[in-house]
């Protein structure tokens, strides 16, 4: 899980570098760069449609998180194919609403609601392979859970016969007792 884990860091950072970045203001007055659940009631209802200046800084962001989109779908598509193939198939669909706010066919408000739209379609695509992901997981730890359980039992009847060994070594052999006189009082050890 820690790979997973690096692929949606590496994207979440691209993206904060993006929405920190001051030349992409304008495209922040309308929309969420990077948690979609934070776009509100003005932002889904906005009727504006695309600004010379917010062309040119959504063009400008394209380009800036390509190279990112590139390296996670690489990573995420030879970690587990069938979510590297949905975040290719979203990110086209994003492109093609993104087309459709450039040639100002839709306002930006029909751009967030096809947003949302788009990343719930992408968590019920993605959803049977973390299901199959997890299931993986469960499965792995229960064998190891499993292995460890033979492992324990193997070291448990090791040591139960190596006791018994001992013991049997121990009491076919004589007792003996020695004893040392030192100065007014004696001492003696039995083996």
């Amino acid at each position: 899980m820690q790979q997973e884990g690096a692929i949606v860091e590496k994207g979440k950072q691209c993206l904060v570098a993006a929405d920190n970045n001051p030349e992409f203001e304008p495209i922040k007055r309308h929309t969420e760069i990077v948690d979609l659940s934070k776009i509100n009631y003005t932002q889904l209802s906005d009727p504006h449609y695309i600004s010379k200046d917010e062309f040119d800084a959504v063009k400008k962001f394209m380009k800036t998180i390509a190279p990112c989109k590139t390296q996670i779908f690489n990573e995420s598509t030879n970690l587990y194919p069938g979510v590297g193939l949905a975040l290719i198939h979203l990110d086209t669909k994003g492109m093609n609403v993104v087309n459709l706010l450039l040639s100002r066919n839709i306002t930006w408000g029909q751009y967030n609601q096809k947003r949302l739209e788009l990343a719930r379609g992408f968590q019920a695509e993605v959803k049977p392979y973390f299901d199959q992901i997890k299931a993986n997981l469960n499965m792995e730890h229960q064998q190891e859970m499993a292995v460890r359980q033979q492992i324990f039992n193997a070291m448990s009847a090791y040591a139960q016969a190596v006791n018994q060994a001992n013991a049997a070594a121990f009491a076919n052999r004589p007792l003996m007792t020695t004893c040392r006189a030192m100065g007014g009082w004696t001492s003696c050890v039995s083996n």
